[in-house]
C-alpha cells in the first residue's frame, strides 16, 4: 500500500510540474528547458537531423537514470537526497533545487548537440514556454537590463502568483477541483502576472523581450493516457485510491 501511495504521490507531483506555468522547466512532460528537446513538435521546428535526435535520446537516457537516483526516497518521509533536515514528507523547494541543478546539467551535454541557430530558435521557444519564469533567468536579467529595483518589484509579482498558484494545487491535490478547472484558473493567473510585470519593464524593455521570444510557436503535447483514464475527465485521481 506504501508503495502505491508514493507512487501516486510521485506521479500528482511530476503532473504539476508539467502543467503549472509558474514552475515549468521540468522533466519535459509539458515545461520548459532543455528537456523540451524531446519533444516532437519541437524537433519538428528546429529541424534536427536523426543523428541530432538520436544523440539527444542518448544523453536524455543516460540523465534520467541519474535523475532517478536523485529522487529517490520523495515522499517516504526524509526526502533521502534532498530534504536532510528531517521534515517529514514533501519538500517541494528542495523538489524545485534538484530540477534546477538537473536541468543546468541537461544543458551542458544537450544544447553543444545544437547549432548556433537551432540553439537561438530553441531558446526563443523555451522563453515562450517557460512564460513569467523567464524573468529570473540570468541571460534574460542581463540581456533586458534589468535594474535591482525592478527585479524585486518582479520577484514580489512572482511570489505572489506562485503563493495563488500553491493554493491551485493544494485545491487539485484535495479534489477540490478538476484538471481543466486548475488549468483554466491556472492559465489566468498567468496571464495576470504576466501583464503586470510588463508593466514594470520599460517599453523600450517590452520591446527586446518580445524579440527574445522570436516567432510565435504552439507546442504539442503528447495526451495523458489520450486523454483518458487517470489523467482524464473527472477529479484528478479520483478511484485510484484502492489497495490493489
Amino acid at each position: 500500500m506504501r508503495k502505491i501511495v508514493v507512487l501516486s504521490f510521485l506521479t500528482i507531483i511530476l503532473f504539476i510540474v508539467a502543467t503549472a506555468n509558474a514552475q515549468r522547466g521540468g522533466f519535459g512532460f509539458g515545461g520548459g528547458g532543455p528537456n523540451l528537446l524531446t519533444n516532437k513538435s519541437v524537433q519538428k521546428e528546429l529541424k534536427l537531423s536523426e543523428d541530432q535526435i538520436s544523440s539527444i535520446d542518448e544523453k536524455i537516457t543516460k540523465l534520467r537514470e541519474e535523475m532517478k537516483a536523485n529522487f529517490k526516497g520523495f515522499g517516504k518521509g526524509g526526502n533521502k537526497g534532498g530534504n536532510k533536515g528531517g521534515n517529514k514528507g514533501f519538500d517541494m523547494s528542495i523538489f524545485q533545487k534538484m530540477m534546477k541543478e538537473n536541468n543546468e546539467k541537461m544543458a551542458k551535454e544537450l544544447y553543444p548537440v545544437l547549432s548556433a541557430d537551432q540553439l537561438k530558435r530553441f531558446k526563443e521557444i523555451n522563453y515562450q514556454v517557460v512564460g513569467t519564469a523567464a524573468f529570473s533567468e540570468k541571460e534574460v536579467i542581463d540581456s533586458l537590463k534589468i535594474t535591482e529595483d525592478q527585479t524585486k518589484k518582479i520577484s514580489s509579482i512572482q511570489e505572489k502568483m506562485n503563493s495563488e498558484m500553491g493554493e491551485l494545487r493544494g485545491a487539485m491535490f484535495k479534489q477540490e477541483i478538476d484538471r481543466d478547472e486548475f488549468s483554466k484558473k491556472s492559465e489566468s493567473l498567468r496571464k495576470d502576472t504576466e501583464s503586470q510585470i510588463q508593466d514594470v519593464l520599460t517599453k523600450t524593455q517590452q520591446t527586446a523581450y518580445k524579440q527574445m521570444l522570436g516567432e510565435p510557436f504552439k507546442i504539442e503535447y503528447p495526451a495523458f493516457n489520450g486523454g483518458k483514464g487517470k489523467f482524464g475527465k473527472g477529479k484528478f485521481g479520483k478511484g485510484k485510491k484502492k489497495d490493489d
